[in-house]
């Protein structure tokens, strides 16, 4: 499990401002509040610190070519 710290999460029209994302298996499994402790997620999590940083999880570029 991997817990992205710190980061200002933008999800268009839900959320926009410092949140945590918890991703399992290649997947985000939840978005947290920060003040959650790293002991009451388990004893294996990697902490990556993403201060500063914006996150915008399942953002996509639409940008396509049709012929």
């Amino acid at each position: 499990m991997i817990r992205i710290k710190g980061a200002h999460v933008v999800d268009p029209g839900n959320i926009n401002t410092k949140k945590d994302i918890i991703v399992e298996n290649g997947l985000i499994k939840d978005i947290i509040e920060p003040s959650v402790s790293d002991n009451d997620l388990g004893s294996d999590i990697k902490i990556i610190n993403a201060t500063g940083k914006i996150l915008c999880p399942g953002l996509i570029d639409m940008h396509v070519h049709l012929r």
